[in-house]
């Protein structure tokens, strides 16, 4: 009895060990045969030439961006773009590849989120029109499914690179940025923080402040500090790019806590807005636009740190 039971042992061994032989053998067959299809057919889904339009639909609408010689412009909504990040999420169409390839997965495309709301992306260049659906992403492949055009083939892509082509219009608005200005430009500036309040004028070489009714002189690096404060400022999380009245009362910017004025030698005025949030991260909106950012605990304390009159003062 027990050697009828030692038997029966040894042949479920022998039968498992030839099924798992069975499906390593199947699965390398199928690398083998997807690595083969992947070196002659993954081509397509690159675009070599450069790009001139964009077209992304996403989750959160439709959006259409055209290159005017260097830089890029929204043509669908007058919101102002990042152009150096557009031109990077352009030139990653370029260089996709894939490391697994399903031949006629047309049968898939629901299972993979190929149909319906799937994010698109259509370009123009010299090369004519190209279209890329990216759908689902599958989180134990660390890849993402792709199709070309109306072609049945699937690409899974690496998701490190399919998220730089991957971008909402919130991902590319434009920061607010100082990179136009010079700090020696400013004439004059005010602040409001909290209840404090005051004003200053370029005299010279220094700047003199009117705070409570009373004069007093700056220190000579006050506007420059504000101005570098301001500069330094991320602002790379836009969470709206048409803020309504409404949603300015929400992220409390019609009474912010923070308001600076920097009016510069050309009588332009850069207007900046904080509001302070519960959790001690900040919203910000400059320009007077719709535009809001939001900016960290550590970038909210470094500006109200710099903007206070005791720090602005000759001592």
């Amino acid at each position: 009895m027990a050697e009828k039971r030692r038997q029966h042992e040894i042949r479920l061994i022998l039968l498992l060990a030839a099924a798992c032989l069975a499906v390593y053998l199947a699965a390398a067959a199928f690398l083998l045969t997807g690595n083969s299809a992947e070196e002659q057919d993954d081509a397509a889904l690159r675009t070599a030439a450069s790009l001139t339009e964009m077209e992304v639909t996403g989750a959160d609408g439709s959006f259409r961006m055209e290159k005017n010689q260097a830089e890029w412009y929204c043509v669908t909504k007058d919101v102002p773009v990042n152009s150096t990040e557009v031109s990077v999420m352009a030139s990653s169409f370029g260089e996709l590849t894939a490391d697994r390839i399903i031949p006629q997965g047309t049968a898939c495309f629901s299972q993979f989120g190929l149909d319906g709301d799937a994010y698109q992306v259509t370009v123009q260049s010299q090369e004519g029109k190209k279209t890329w659906k990216v759908g689902n992403y599958n989180a134990i492949l660390d890849q993402y499914y792709v199709t070309v055009d109306d072609g049945d083939t699937i690409y899974l892509v690496p998701r490190q690179q399919m998220v730089k082509c991957m971008k909402s219009l919130l991902n590319l608005v434009a920061t607010p940025g100082l990179t136009a200005m010079n700090s020696s430009e400013i004439r004059e500036y005010e602040v409001r923080n909290g209840t404090e309040h005051y004003t200053a004028s370029k005299s010279g070489d220094v700047f003199r402040y009117r705070a409570d009714g009373k004069m007093y002189e700056g220190n000579g690096y006050s506007a420059e500090d504000i101005f570098f404060a301001l500069k330094n400022i991320a602002c790379d999380n836009c969470v709206t790019y048409d803020a309504s009245e409404s949603d300015l009362r929400n992220f409390g910017l019609d009474q912010p806590e923070i308001e600076i004025r920097l009016t510069m030698k050309d009588d332009s005025v850069f207007t900046v807005k904080v509001a302070e949030a519960e959790d001690g991260t900040g919203y910000l909106n400059a320009w007077d636009n719709q535009i809001v950012y939001h900016i960290t605990v550590r970038e909210l304390e470094n500006l109200k740190e710099k903007i206070s009159l005791k720090n602005q003062l000759a001592e």
